[in-house]
């Protein structure tokens, strides 16, 4: 189980440019076409920002929990973006 304190410091460590677009998109439920047009920005940049945020508090979060993901075969290596799910989870739970 992750600690919220650890979730919400990575949260805001992110920049804030990407805590906005995240939230908007996590949160309050926009989609990518409303988030683009309320923020001034192009669809694809709104998915960076999302994708960013992802990534951003995975690798901020990787040291403090612990993960229910399976580790790669052996000579593999896991590059699928399925494992962020789990981070979403315990998001919604925990936020």
């Amino acid at each position: 189980m992750i600690d919220p304190q650890a979730l919400r410091r990575a949260f805001d460590a992110l920049p804030e440019r990407t805590r906005k677009v995240f939230w908007l998109h996590r949160v309050d439920d926009l989609s990518y076409a409303q988030i683009a047009e309320r923020l001034g920005i192009t669809i694809e940049e709104v998915q960076t920002e999302i994708a960013n945020a992802l990534y951003g508090i995975d690798r901020l979060l990787r040291d403090v929990a612990p993960t229910d993901r399976e580790p790669p075969a052996a000579g593999r290596t896991n590059r699928s973006r399925g494992s962020h799910r789990c981070w979403w989870r315990w998001w919604r739970r925990y936020w």
